[in-house]
């Protein structure tokens, strides 16, 4: 059997970390059901680097034929996902939510409510793949010796997502993040407290921790985020390496209006601050099919106070 896995980060969003590191848990549940399948991934550069070290997995960027369908073609087909003549296998994956998704997780929430090696993300393209199902769902990257010795010394220090609004940013609902100098607030509790801080999930060192991972391939990021001894941040790009690597995460922020209980796994806290209780995030709204989100939710987790944030971690960090 042969199985080929599209996916569309070429179409759609070429170099999302967190949504491509995701597509990996789909790679091994499909090896799993199929163990003597012929798996060929293919992607851009970016993405195909996350596989150099897994023998099981051929790569490829994508052919003429791939590259010249449209983004409405590549559409249609994702209202399947994928399709089998009963021989071979096709999987198209996109960092996209399937159109009926919120409408299903409406009886099918504990699914990922219930489950620790599940999210949003991880279970929406399990579904593009017809193998929803699969209980291990937590994203994998496979490194070597030489890509942890060639990675930065990072050993025991915090990684805090310095993604935040940029000013093109400030009069849109739809996307927020935690404000830049909430961020730098937090990493001088944090730094005052006799921590090390790595600066995360920005292009450009803010020069307030004390280090910077910066641009790098996916394996390199891992290999970096493996070492830290906790995550702090919304959900996103670095959030799901640190998923991906299993180490603690607290969680107190997503966007656009993402509950942080849905995209969290079992190696992740979330910060009380009253807005999950309320759910009045943009997905709680859609998969209860009520009102719009922006009716309710007040941007609490765009407000929180970083000694708060700092607070919880401490407590994490020391096992309490």
């Amino acid at each position: 059997m042969k199985i080929k896995v599209i996916y569309l980060n070429w179409v759609i969003n070429p170099h999302n970390i967190g949504d491509t590191i995701c597509t990996t848990s789909v790679v091994n549940n499909l090896l799993r059901k199929y163990p003597k399948a012929d798996l060929t991934y293919y992607s851009n550069e970016f993405a195909l680097d996350m596989f150099a070290n897994d023998n099981r997995v051929k790569v490829s960027l994508p052919t003429d034929k791939m590259k010249g369908i449209t983004e409405q073609e590549w559409g249609k087909a994702l209202d399947v996902g994928y399709a089998s003549d009963g021989k071979d296998i096709v999987v198209i994956l996109s960092p996209g939510w399937q159109n009926d998704l919120f409408e299903h997780l409406n009886k099918n929430i504990d699914k990922i409510l219930k489950n620790p090696e599940v999210n949003i993300i991880t279970y929406n393209f399990h579904r593009m793949a017809g193998i929803e199902d699969y209980i291990n769902q937590r994203p994998k990257v496979i490194l070597s010796e030489n890509d942890r010795k060639e990675a930065p010394q990072c050993k025991g220090l915090i990684a805090v997502n310095m993604s935040h609004k940029r000013e093109t940013q400030k009069k849109e609902r739809s996307i927020f993040r935690y404000d830049l100098k909430l961020n730098i607030k937090l990493i001088d509790l944090l730094i005052n407290a006799g921590y090390k801080v790595i600066e995360v999930g920005y292009d450009r060192y803010m020069g307030v921790g004390n280090a910077y991972m910066g641009h790098r391939s996916i394996r390199q990021v891992c290999a970096i985020m493996e070492q830290c001894a906790l995550f702090i941040g919304n959900d996103g790009g670095m959030h799901n390496v640190a998923n991906a690597v299993n180490i603690p995460v607290l969680l107190f922020q997503s966007y656009p209006f993402n509950p942080p209980e849905l995209f969290m796994m079992g190696n992740g806290t979330v910060l009380d601050n009253g807005c999950s209780k309320n759910k009045t995030c943009d997905h709680w709204a859609k998969i209860k099919g009520v009102q719009d989100s922006k009716e309710s939710c007040d941007l609490i987790c765009e407000k929180l106070k970083p000694e708060l944030i700092a607070e919880k971690a401490i407590e994490i960090l020391r096992g309490e």
